[in-house]
């Protein structure tokens, strides 16, 4: 029974990943207006969520993130994650109090940390791979974490922790 209901899980999600990833039929005399149409509606090419009306940005899924993994060691905080990106935009990072992240790399390459609020980087549709580190000095009682990073490894001194403690965003330590 249980494998029945993988099985269709499974099969749903691929196919409403296939249906996002089909390329619409433009009309002749639409071709090249294309991106014009698009301008500040560029979430229109990402999956989006089954269980609301695809309607507003929010329904729509434009950063997929996979496990982040944070170490935490000797008063730093080594942070991975792969994401996977259908709409250029920014991708926040995890951040802590007193605390801003440094090191970044985006693919192996140096990468900008950008403000506006919070600690964040810009990234092209794809597959990538984030790594940067945080100096813990200041002992923060929480990290936060972003709510589109639903899957957290956390280890402290070697040891895995779990379960977490979350509070939205707030991962406590």
């Amino acid at each position: 029974m249980l494998l029945r209901a993988l099985s269709t899980l499974l099969l749903f999600a691929a196919s409403s990943l296939a249906l996002a990833a089909a390329p619409v039929a433009v009309p002749e005399p639409l071709r090249g207006w294309e991106a014009w149409v698009l301008h500040g509606e560029e979430f229109r090419d990402c999956p989006f969520y089954a269980t609301v009306m695809p309607d507003t940005a929010g329904a729509f899924a434009c950063a997929l993130a996979g496990v982040t993994s944070i170490q935490i060691a000797a008063g730093r905080a080594e942070i991975a994650l792969d994401i996977r990106v259908y709409a250029r935009g920014y991708a926040p990072l995890v951040r802590a109090e007193g605390a801003i992240p440094e090191a970044l790399t985006v693919d192996g390459q140096p990468a900008v940390i950008e403000g506006g609020g919070q600690a964040r980087v810009w990234l092209e549709p794809g597959a990538h791979q984030l790594r940067y580190a945080l100096d813990l000095a200041a002992q923060p009682e929480s990290l936060s974490v972003p709510q589109g990073q639903r899957l957290v490894e956390l280890s402290v001194d070697g040891r895995g922790v779990f379960p977490l403690n979350r509070e939205g965003e707030q991962l406590w330590l």
